[in-house]
């Protein structure tokens, strides 16, 4: 029986853990927490760091050697385990995105130059210090959001500046995030956010979702607070309209990126002008898996086909025209730091399903990024506004507190 690689052994690996079984391959995890979640579904487990290109390799070339490996993948948005898988899965001639395609998701001015031209963007600058910066913006129209150049996702180091007073600040945070110590700065755009998650194989694009994107806002450094996907209000216009224009520009942002056989997502912002691009990733956007599967995509079976180069089942095809209702998901957050306390909670599998990240007994504090969120909800509507409504009526409705 092959070896199914998976670096990462975290609560978003273990989907595919089960996937790749279910599909008759060994699975091996690599982690450096015996206890993380997968370790005791693996078939093989190893605790070694994500980040152990060596040991990693070292390990795989000797798997490889005693079974064969049908793939190698990863869920972890980290840059380490996402260069290791692309380098071994080049090394042994597997289905994967490149290193080229992780170097320009992870690095936002490149990212932006590659798309000039291609889609519609944001105004940007990218700077090393803050008085180039200062200087720069003397006659910029404010406000404008403040990010790390390199290797971040899900809102960590992000602020919005209304002006020249608060730029020392937002600087400084998101410079101290990047991992090349450069700063974006992008003018603010006002309009709808949306979510776009798609699938590349073998160059041929395919999109899953358009979710629109709901966020903490301004004052909460806009991190995610839940996305809605599926049959629309009949009265949005806006967005039966320029729902194919927002897929095309997914599908260009992708190609610029070179992205192929991975995940991707593309955040947007719908105005009153059209589509305007945020940035691109690999992968899903966050959580947007557990999105997919509640709506009846095998999207975990989906990536397992794409990493060992089986065939895939196009007919799975975009849920927002699959479904003849809707689903959304909202994340829920600690209104203060402190210890978690959970009480018992229930899903009604049919109609909704929460899901914890946090066990009772973790600390907890505010959100200042995705990875603070304490769970999510996941509710079923006739429409988007009544599925995220339920959604958001169940978390406030969760019995937790922080001690």
């Amino acid at each position: 029986m092959e070896y199914f690689i998976i670096i990462g052994g975290s609560t978003s690996q273990v989907p595919f853990v089960r996937a790749a079984q279910s599909l008759g391959y060994s699975v091996v995890v690599f982690d450096r927490y015996a206890d993380c979640p997968s370790a005791a579904l693996a078939d093989k487990f190893f605790a070694l760091s994500t980040h152990d290109s060596e040991g990693i390799e070292k390990l795989c070339d000797s798997l490889k050697e005693e079974a064969g490996l049908a793939g190698i993948m990863t869920y972890s948005s980290d840059k380490e385990p996402l260069l290791i898988v692309a380098r071994l899965t080049a090394k042994y001639g597997l289905p994967s995105f490149s290193t080229e395609a992780v170097e320009c998701c992870l690095d936002k001015d490149k990212m932006m130059s590659l798309f000039k031209g291609i889609v519609p963007t944001t105004k940007s600058f990218a700077f090393a210090k803050l008085d180039s910066a200062a200087r720069t913006l003397e006659d910029f129209s404010y406000p404008v959001i403040v990010k790390p150049s390199k290797g971040t996702q899900g809102s960590l180091g992000v602020s919005f500046v209304r002006g020249q007073a608060q730029l020392k600040d937002a600087f400084a945070v998101a410079k101290s995030c990047s991992l090349d110590s450069v700063v974006i700065i992008e003018e603010f755009c006002e309009g709808r956010q949306f979510s776009l998650d798609g699938v590349v194989v073998n160059g041929e694009p395919s999109i899953l979702s358009v979710s629109e994107k709901f966020t903490l806002g301004k004052c909460g450094g806009f991190v995610i607070s839940g996305f809605a996907a599926g049959k629309p209000l009949s009265c949005d216009t806006e967005l039966i309209y320029n729902r194919q224009v927002m897929e095309d520009a997914a599908i260009k942002a992708a190609a610029a990126l070179k992205i192929d056989n991975s995940f991707f997502n593309l955040d947007l912002i719908l105005n009153q002008d059209g589509p305007v691009v945020i940035e691109c990733g690999l992968f899903l956007d966050a959580k947007v898996d557990r999105l997919l599967s509640f709506a009846g995509v095998d999207v975990y079976g989906l990536f397992c086909s794409i990493a060992t180069g089986g065939a895939i089942d196009r007919a799975a095809g975009n849920v927002n025209r699959l479904l003849d209702s809707a689903v959304a998901l909202v994340f829920f957050f600690a209104d203060k730091s402190g210890t978690l306390e959970i009480e018992e909670t229930r899903s009604d599998q049919e109609v909704y399903k929460v899901e914890w990240e946090m066990r009772s007994g973790d600390s907890v504090r505010p959100p200042k990024s995705i990875s603070d969120t304490l769970g999510w909800v996941i509710a079923r509507g006739a429409d988007q506004r009544e599925a995220y409504a339920k959604a958001q009526g169940i978390a406030e409705g969760l019995a937790f507190k922080v001690v």
